[in-house]
């Protein structure tokens, strides 16, 4: 979706963090819970990488791929969703990791 970068800051802006929930709720329906499915992840990518990662290190990594995606095309509005998803997900990853 290709929207100008004043108005798409402006739906960003209007974009409520209990959407982003939502958004998170229905992506867990098909991939999994955000805590099972990065721990899933941070198992595969430390066995790949021969190091330890953690859920919170990979969703950090995912942040670091969706700000170059950011970086190439300023004008997506589903990858500044991606990135305010993958903000919430560290806070309730480092949530989980703390209990």
């Amino acid at each position: 979706m290709k929207l100008r970068l004043p108005m798409l800051l402006r739906n960003l802006k209007n974009y409520r963090m209990d959407r982003i929930e939502d958004l998170i709720d229905q992506k867990g329906l098909h991939y999994g819970e955000p805590d099972e499915f990065f721990e899933q992840l941070s198992k595969v990518w430390s066995g790949l990488l021969g190091y330890s990662l953690t859920p919170s290190d990979c969703a950090v990594m995912m942040l670091a791929f969706k700000t170059v995606r950011l970086k190439n095309n300023g004008e997506s509005l589903d990858t500044y969703l991606d990135i305010k998803g993958y903000l919430r997900i560290v806070e309730i990853l480092n949530h989980v990791a703390e209990d």
